[in-house]
């Protein structure tokens, strides 16, 4: 796995496409974390087991926003995911530097926080208004196994120029990107 991806199972293709878009929208105008020229990537491991590239330019803040909304996608249905990213030094001094592996335990009823594994199993937890604090949780940094080299193409979302954007809403700029395969067809 690569930095700044999330692995999602038990889900399917419409799904995970639709909580990308959705989190595209809502966060492209009033404080705009996706930007013109990133690109998210989705591939198939399976029917049921998809792995998200994020851009590169996301920080642990930006990472953190994508695998809550991606987990609790206004789509009804949560979704199972965790999300590997290297540390900054954007949410607590001790990770920077560190793998992290970002996730949301079956029990969270909080919604609005990412909590975080360290290589060496320190557990944190980020709430979004802006503390992330160690906690005490029997939780072991372990990653999914998945051969990179097996992957197919991915299904891409190109985030277009700013014009088009202001022209056509970042959906239509989307939908219209030539860049981008049709995110489904269904839409």
């Amino acid at each position: 796995m690569k930095y700044n991806s999330i692995y999602i199972w038990e889900s399917d293709l419409e799904m995970v496409t639709k909580a990308i878009i959705d989190f595209i929208d809502m966060h492209s105008i009033d404080e705009p974390v996706v930007n013109a020229g990133d690109t998210f990537f989705i591939y198939a491991i399976s029917e049921s087991e998809f792995l998200i590239q994020a851009p590169d330019s996301f920080d642990n803040i930006y990472f953190s926003y994508l695998v809550n909304y991606v987990v609790y996608s206004k789509r009804g249905t949560r979704l199972k995911a965790k999300g590997l990213t290297k540390g900054d030094d954007n949410l607590h001094p001790d990770i920077k530097g560190k793998n992290l592996l970002f996730f949301i335990p079956d029990t969270d009823k909080e919604y609005d926080n990412v909590y975080i594994v360290t290589d060496d199993n320190l557990v944190y937890k980020n709430d979004f208004g802006g503390s992330t604090s160690v906690i005490n949780a029997d939780i072991t940094f372990e990653l999914p196994e998945i051969d990179d080299s097996s992957l197919k193409e991915p299904f891409s979302i190109a985030i277009p120029e700013e014009n088009k954007i202001k022209n056509e809403g970042i959906i239509g700029a989307i939908k219209n990107c030539s860049d981008t395969k049709s995110y489904n067809s269904k839409n």
